[in-house]
């Protein structure tokens, strides 16, 4: 019998992937249009292989530290005015690359409204 009784942190290995998880999504989701852009001229524009792995990283790292900079220098706000930014132009460049009339976030949005009207 052990006579130590003060209080064990452990931590089994599927919380330690949760949270690896977690803090990967927190992490991304703010500069994944730009990740998405270095993808696209990496594989498209200048078709090569480690191009395109290699703007990735490089575009998540610019994306990163700008948010990073812009919440400690300029404010939340302007971050996050910045992520709006690069999901907008993200659905502009999808929409012309695809051809469609419409952006996908009025898409959306249309579709939501509707919903909501039609449940009230």
């Amino acid at each position: 019998m052990s006579n130590n009784y003060g209080p064990v942190w452990t931590v089994n290995s599927d919380e330690a992937g949760g949270a690896i998880i977690m803090l990967m999504a927190i992490v991304c989701i703010p500069v994944a249009p730009l990740m998405y852009l270095g993808y696209y001229i990496g594989d498209t524009i200048l078709n090569m292989n480690i191009a395109k792995w290699g703007l990735t990283g490089l575009f998540f790292l610019l994306g990163y530290f700008t948010i990073r900079w812009l919440s400690s220098n300029k404010g939340t706000l302007a971050a996050f005015l910045f992520v709006v930014t690069e999901y907008i132009i993200l659905d502009v460049i999808i929409t012309q690359h695809e051809g469609k009339d419409e952006l996908y976030s009025v898409t959306i949005i249309k579709a939501l409204v509707s919903w909501a009207v039609s449940n009230t």
